[in-house]
Parts: structure tokens; sequence; C-alpha cells
């Protein structure tokens, strides 16, 4: 066979690989790029130092994450829990709004966001979380907002962020 052959047949396998792998991983941050395998890693490692911003908003530098953890994307969140998936993968809020974010060991700070105003930060890390309650007078009952959460670590050094879109907030 032709060198050439073999260099298109090995291209059309590795293609047909990582394919099938980035669509598992859905998200390519330090935290979720375990589900694409080893393929994925290697990927990753020839990536190196990218900043990356996968289809869902996230986005992540060198390992460096943050997740909001509540309210959970997709569920029905009854006073600091996600209680149950809606069925609609909106997500509803009843009672206040606390955002927590989870994030990575390099994020010493994360300001808060409510439909593109910044509502917040804090920079003291309490069980593992950053959080703020939002003011209830900045939301409409029943109309959708989005929420979105910048990380860093220095003054103004952004490393990450993420967000989730339609949340429902309900107060009781």
């Amino acid at each position: 066979m032709r060198k050439e052959t073999v260099a298109v047949l090995t291209l059309f396998v590795c293609v047909l690989l990582i394919t099938p792998t980035l669509a598992a991983a859905k998200k390519f941050d330090g935290k979720d790029m375990h589900k694409a395998g080893l393929l994925g890693k290697i990927i990753k490692k020839i990536l190196g130092r990218v900043t990356m911003k996968p289809s869902n908003g996230r986005e992540t530098l060198n390992n460096d994450w943050v997740r909001i953890v509540y309210p959970k994307e997709g569920y029905i969140n009854i006073h600091g829990r996600g209680i149950f998936p809606h069925p609609s993968g909106k997500t509803i809020v009843i009672g206040s709004l606390e955002i927590k974010v989870s994030a990575s060991r390099g994020a010493g700070w994360v300001q808060f966001f409510l439909d593109g105003t910044c509502i917040g930060e804090d920079n003291n890390r309490e069980n593992g979380c950053f959080s703020i309650v939002c003011d209830p007078s900045l939301i409409k009952d029943g109309n959708p907002h989005v929420i979105s959460v910048t990380g860093g670590k220095g003054s103004n050094d952004v490393l990450c962020s993420d967000k989730v879109e339609d949340v429902y907030v309900f107060f009781i």
C-alpha cells in the first residue's frame, strides 16, 4: 500500500475514534474530561494551555473550573436542594435563590451574575463552595432568568465561567 493511502486511512480511523470520544465528553474541562477516556486525555495534552469554550457556555483554562451546583440545572429546586428532574428540562427554584458554586483549587473568587448584571462576589470558600443569596427585588416571579458565574485568582485574572439559562424562581 502507498504511504499516502496509509496516512489517509490512519487519519480516517483517528477521526472515527475521536468524534464519539469528544461527543461523550460534552464538556472540555478538567472535571469532566475523564468521560472522554484515554483518547480525550491525549487530545487534552496536545491542546495544552488553551482556553476552550464548549457549546454549553462553560469556559475553562488549564483545569481551573467553576460549576454552578445550586440551583441544579434541569431540576425542580426547593429550599436549597435539587429535588427531581423537571420533565421539560427547565430549572425551577421554589424559595429563596442562593447560588452555590463549586470551584477548582485555582479559583480564589467567584463573581455572580443575574441576567448579565453582577449581583456580587465571594472570595470566602465555605464547605468547598462559593455562594451568594440573591436579593428578591432583582427577580421577577415566573420570568426566565440567566444565572452565570466567573471564577478567577488574583485581582483581575478570570479563569473560567459557567451559566444556567431559563431559571424560573418562585418565592414562597
